[in-house]
């Protein structure tokens, strides 16, 4: 161990450096930990037991992304809080001194991966989320399959993949419903118990208890089958936020494994599809699913009747990025919703947008539009029954068509009356959705766009049914536009520094949303024409890269901050990549 460390190289990374430092003071180390990246090991481990540290494979972190470095630091930190190094070193003196007692080493090695178990669920919640956990042991299987036999970890040290069987039963755990271990679980009282135990097994159990009645049978798995098995459960998925109870009419299994042809009516679609998996490939970005609805179709969708495709099973090719993180996490049979296009030949493309786990389809959550309505332009009032944020999207039962334009298609308006619809449209008018919730009555005017989709798009105006604007006053433009997008009027085309509070982050798209203060310094092309605005209301910062990630990693909601931002066009500001720092 002295030499690994001897010859192990600092990690140089600031990123990786700060993250260290915040996880350690969460997991309430006094000293800091040094980390240090080695050619000479195949999995990260923790050892010393006075100064600890931490030795990371140079080549596994380029594999990582952020979130799954953050989760690697958190598992071996904690073995670092909980002195597993010590706890190990008395067991390995327990085994040897009593080696006359086989039980003894059987014990210890029950000991060793409960220490990995308890170590991923106190990691989980220093990071509150077990995804990036779950990822990163998918990835340390897929790594230790293919390994060098010539580099193996100190017997003293705590490594991630101590025991390359027990992974995947690791993954599976973190991939479980079942709620966390309380972080204040107390180690010395286990461990002590099962010391106390070691020293009892010692003095008093017969020897030939630990003989096994049939060795054969008790041997272990060969490290093929187990590296197989990982291989198998490195494809599990971790639960989404969806309602994952049985319908009331279950859909029938799907059996069929190979693709069918795309039928003629479905050549060229381009839509949103919802469907149950039946097989994935995340190395080739590939997966086949059985088509349970199409919600809604694109108004560039040339097909002559997308719907043929309901009930066919279809291969979807171009996954790629942080979509096959998502796949990942999809388990056979569980139903999925993807954007998809038709190109040529007998599959659909992925084009980067939307690829999601959902709850198993219900004929009530995607209502078909009937015929008479489709080509509608005008106003309704309803009522909301379901409210889905990840997609801006309603699902109303409509009471009555209150308005039809003059530009309207629809024969019979009317039959959408006491029927549902989905309503969408709301990337521009997320403050207002925000405002609505389940359960309110409503007046939006709206169109159908597509006459093969089953969605309608808010066209002018969405308001709750008891606040209808006074008639003698009609509001302005800025007015209109501000309950439109809910970004303030008086801030648009806004150039400056804003001075806020950070309440979210997201590293990978590069973006955060900040709750401002106020306006320090306008820039001459500023067209805001009331900065005061801004006080007090949230906005989306997007568009931060290169070293501005670094900055944006270490900071922590509740952190002041003081950015440069603009206002090009609807609800979200962009960073131009000139300042962004944490101050006083």
């Amino acid at each position: 161990m002295r030499r690994l460390r001897a010859d192990g190289q600092p990690v140089e990374s600031p990123s990786l450096q700060s993250m260290a430092q915040r996880l350690s003071r969460k997991a309430g180390l006094q000293n800091s930990v040094e980390l240090l990246e080695s050619q000479q090991i195949r999995s990260p481990f923790t050892a010393g037991i006075i100064r600890p540290f931490i030795l990371i494979p140079a080549s596994f972190l380029v594999l990582l992304n952020a979130s799954e470095k953050a989760a690697l630091l958190a598992h071996e930190l904690v073995h670092v809080a909980r002195r597993d190094s010590l706890w190990k070193l008395a067991g390995e003196l327990i085994c040897r001194g009593f080696f006359f007692q086989p039980l003894n080493r059987l014990l210890f090695r029950k000991l060793e991966i409960e220490m990995e178990f308890i170590a991923d669920a106190h990691a989980a919640l220093l990071l509150e989320e077990r995804a990036g956990l779950a990822r990163c042991l998918a990835k340390l299987c897929e790594w230790i399959l293919t390994p060098d036999s010539s580099l193996r970890e100190p017997q003293m040290s705590v490594g991630m993949a101590a025991f390359r069987s027990s992974l995947g039963h690791r993954i599976e755990c973190l991939l479980d419903d079942s709620p966390l271990p309380h972080r204040r679980f107390m180690r010395t009282t286990v461990l002590g118990s099962v010391l106390v135990l070691l020293v009892l097994l010692v003095a008093v159990a017969p020897r030939a208890a630990a003989t096994p009645r049939n060795p054969v049978l008790e041997e272990e798995t060969s490290m093929k089958q187990s590296l197989t098995t990982l291989a198998v459960l490195a494809g599990l998925t971790l639960p989404a936020e969806a309602d994952d109870k049985p319908t009331e009419q279950a859909r029938p299994a799907v059996t069929q494994t190979k693709p069918d042809a795309i039928p003629e009516g479905a050549m060229n679609l381009n839509g949103m599809l919802v469907g149950r998996l039946v097989k994935k490939d995340v190395e080739q970005g590939t997966f086949l699913v059985t088509v349970d609805a199409i919600p809604r179709v694109w108004k560039n969708s040339r097909a002559k009747n997308p719907k043929s495709l309901i009930g066919k099973t279809i291969e979807i090719n171009g996954v790629f990025g942080k979509w096959l993180d998502v796949l990942l996490l999809v388990k056979t049979g569980e139903t999925m919703e993807f954007e998809a296009r038709h190109d040529r030949g007998d599959q659909l493309t992925f084009p980067g947008e939307l690829l999601r786990k959902v709850a198993p389809y219900k004929a009530e959550d995607y209502p078909v539009l009937p015929e008479g309505f489709r080509g509608f332009r005008g106003a309704v009032s309803g009522k909301i029954l379901k409210k889905d944020p990840d997609t801006f999207e309603l699902i109303v039962q409509v009471d009555k068509v209150t308005d039809t334009w003059k530009k309207s298609e629809a024969e019979n308006p009317q039959s959408i009356e006491g029927k549902k619809m989905m309503l969408a449209g709301f990337w521009r008018r997320k403050e207002a959705y925000y405002k609505l919730k389940e359960g309110d009555r409503i007046e939006v005017g709206l169109q159908h766009i597509g006459r093969q989709s089953d969605h309608l798009s808010v066209a002018e105006f969405v308001r709750k049914a008891d606040q209808k604007p006074d008639r003698d006053s009609a509001p302005d433009r800025d007015q209109q536009a501000e309950e439109s997008t809910g970004f303030p009027a008086g801030m648009r085309g806004f150039r400056g520094i804003l001075i806020g509070t950070l309440v979210s982050k997201n590293v990978e798209k590069g973006e955060f949303v900040i709750t401002a203060e106020k306006v320090k310094r306008v820039w001459k092309k500023n067209e805001a024409k009331n900065t005061k605005s801004c006080a007090g209301r949230q906005f989306t910062v997007q568009g931060v890269s290169g070293k501005w990630l670094d900055v944006l990693l270490v900071l922590k909601p509740g952190d002041r901050l003081e950015c440069e931002a603009f206002h090009n066009r609807g609800d979200q500001l962009d960073f131009p990549g000139e300042l962004l720092k944490k101050i006083d």
